[in-house]
């Protein structure tokens, strides 16, 4: 119930400005999801916002989360972003974008998955491996839609129990049956940091 409610409170999360919508020449917010990639190859993701600044060049306060839709380079839970662009009724469509701040541990992630990513040119093995889904439009999506297997294809509890099912068996000839789950459990943890903090998950 507790979960459900903080859930609920997220939700509620309005949007509010105090000028007029379309005064609004950028806004300042940190990031509250991983970004998606949506249609046309656009990425989207969710702000919660710090300030806006204005067409005259005043910066005016506004509280709330947004969607962005932006052209470029991926963004992680947690950086701190300022969109140029124009607010829309589907949120803010940004024309260009500048990271005002990054953590230590988002550096090391987005490193890891450019790593990954250079190692694998498959649409499927990337929603496997790090979760991450291709265009709306591809292929490997719309027939995972059609045959309505795409909770299958996402990254989820499901995955991460097979995953420790098999380091576990691996490890277990190796070591003791508590220091395999163990070891199993750091992993899981690590992984689960460098791809993300996915509700799922």
């Amino acid at each position: 119930l507790l979960l459900f409610r903080v859930g609920t409170l997220q939700i509620e999360e309005y949007t509010s400005f105090s000028f007029p919508l379309d005064k609004v020449r950028a806004i300042t917010g940190v990031v509250r999801e991983d970004s998606r990639i949506g249609s046309w190859g656009q990425k989207r993701c969710v702000i919660k916002l710090y300030e806006c600044n204005l067409n005259n060049g005043d910066v005016a306060t506004a509280k709330g989360r947004i969607n962005v839709t932006y052209t470029g380079s991926p963004l992680y839970y947690g950086d701190i972003v300022t969109f140029s662009g124009k607010l829309t009724d589907n949120g803010f469509q940004a024309k260009d974008y500048k990271l005002v701040n990054r953590s230590s541990l988002n550096r090391t992630r987005s490193r890891f998955i450019s790593f990954i990513s250079s190692k694998i040119n498959n649409d499927l093995s990337m929603m496997l491996i790090l979760g991450i889904t291709p265009n709306v439009d591809s292929e490997i999506s719309l027939l995972a839609r059609n045959s309505g297997n795409s909770h299958i294809l996402a990254l989820s509890g499901m995955h991460l129990s097979l995953f420790s099912a098999i380091l576990v068996f691996i490890l277990k000839p190796i070591f003791t049956k508590r220091y395999a789950k163990l070891i199993s459990l750091s992993i899981l943890t690590l992984y689960i940091l460098m791809i993300g903090p996915k509700p799922s998950l």
